[in-house]
């Protein structure tokens, strides 16, 4: 189509779309609010020590009571009793705003530590601590439909980014591997840039095209043949989209027309399998390559606006969760403990789709400026989108200014969704 054959869309629509830009952020599970003493802006009790708490929605069913329990336990720092009041924010969402400092919390607590990395780099300042406490840990997996997996040679054989890159650069798709009713290879991840799984996803695939386990540098990541790689399987992407709770309810209005294959974190496949809506189970590929844990941090930002009383106070609150949250407790909301050598419990179970022994191999956290490159690089080398615009021009849209708020609409847009 030529572009004076393009027509132009109705100026309202415009508007929604640049709006809706706008507006999304993405988070780690869907999500936003409040928890445990109240709103964001809930007064202390008189006399207390306040402290602001965030962190990311998928921890909200474990965290919310355990609030509320330590705010009656009568803790207490310099004899004032702490009062903690939490605030659910999706990952990429609080580490931006941290760094513009619009969101101002004494602790916070991410999905992934990769969020702290890219909070110090954004903001210039060391305000994470390089090392930090785990509340919980749930590893990143390739969620896959099992009849998929099987397919690949599930569970005997490991499947990785190996098997799915030639799958994703095939045009025989599943049919390569004797099953052709299966169609082609779809995948399925969210977006880095807000999402902690699209994040560690797209990390994941670049230490996979350089073979590293560690010490992945900004030279390995813009080197052709690893990004030759990266693109081949992002190529077969069909979505990037904002959150696992949408893409998880897409799985199961669509099932597998829907995706072959989908990045998430292990939490999220078990509770899928939970709640699957009549579509095959999922099982976990844990790549051989190696994978990511969402370690689900536990930060106390060296902030100048946090006194030395509130962060002592975070402190005990960050010791009232370690003795709270153990195997048991994290396995009842589907999440592994924060301590490696312990076993999982509950949830983390090979009937409810994960592989307890895994994942064999655990990459390391990339330096912030690499990590840097990497959601910049991976801009360039994404799949790219054919979008078409579509606005009104007719005489109507000279009345009230219409059209100049239509253009002004469409550079927005432009603007937000270029990389």
């Amino acid at each position: 189509m030529k572009p004076s054959q393009i027509v132009i869309a109705i100026a309202a629509i415009i508007a929604v779309i640049a709006v809706a830009v706008l507006s999304s952020g993405g988070d780690d599970d869907g999500g936003k609010g409040d928890s445990g003493g109240g709103s964001p802006g809930a007064k202390a009790p008189a006399g207390s020590l306040r402290v602001t708490f965030a962190y990311s929605p998928e921890k909200e069913q474990l965290l919310k009571p355990l609030i509320a329990r330590f705010n009656g336990s009568g803790r207490e720092v310099g004899g004032k009793k702490i009062f903690v009041v939490g605030e659910v924010v999706a990952s990429g969402e609080a580490q931006s705003r941290i760094a513009k400092g619009t969101l101002k919390p004494v602790a916070w607590s991410p999905s992934s530590s990769l969020w702290g990395r890219l909070l110090n780099f954004e903001a210039d300042r060391p305000l994470a601590p390089k090392d930090n406490p785990s509340i919980v840990r749930t590893p990143l997996v390739i969620a896959m439909w099992k009849p998929f997996a099987q397919a690949l040679g599930y569970p005997k054989k490991k499947i990785g980014y190996e098997q799915l890159t030639k799958l994703a650069v095939s045009n025989q798709g599943f049919a390569s591997v004797g099953k052709p009713e299966f169609g082609r290879f779809k995948l399925v991840h969210t977006n880095p840039d807000f999402s902690t799984s699209g994040l560690s996803a797209v990390v994941a695939e670049y230490y996979a095209a350089t073979g590293k386990k560690e010490g992945l540098t900004e030279a390995d990541v813009t080197r052709s043949a690893a990004r030759k790689q990266v693109k081949d399987i992002e190529r077969s992407i069909v979505h990037y989209g904002d959150t696992t709770l949408f893409i998880a309810d897409q799985m199961r209005r669509k099932g597998p027309g829907y995706a072959s294959a989908v990045a998430m974190e292990e939490v999220t496949l078990l509770d899928f399998n939970r709640r699957r809506g009549g579509q095959p189970p999922l099982v976990a590929l844990y790549p051989p390559e190696g994978t990511f844990y969402s370690d689900n941090p536990f930060i106390t930002l060296d902030a100048p606006y946090n006194s030395r009383a509130e962060k002592d106070a975070a402190g005990e609150f960050q010791k009232f969760l370690a003795e709270e949250v153990d195997a048991q407790a994290a396995g009842r909301q589907g999440f592994r403990p924060a301590d490696l050598n312990a076993k999982p419990e509950g949830r983390v179970t090979a009937a409810g789709g994960a592989d307890p022994a895994q994942p064999a191999r655990v990459l390391g956290l990339p330096e912030p400026r690499v990590l840097d490159r990497i959601r910049r690089t991976w801009r360039a080398d994404r799949k790219p989108a054919n979008v078409l615009l579509v606005v009104d021009t007719s005489g109507s849209m000279n009345d009230e200014n219409r059209l100049a708020r239509a253009k002004g609409g469409l550079r927005t847009f432009l603007r937000e969704v270029s990389p």
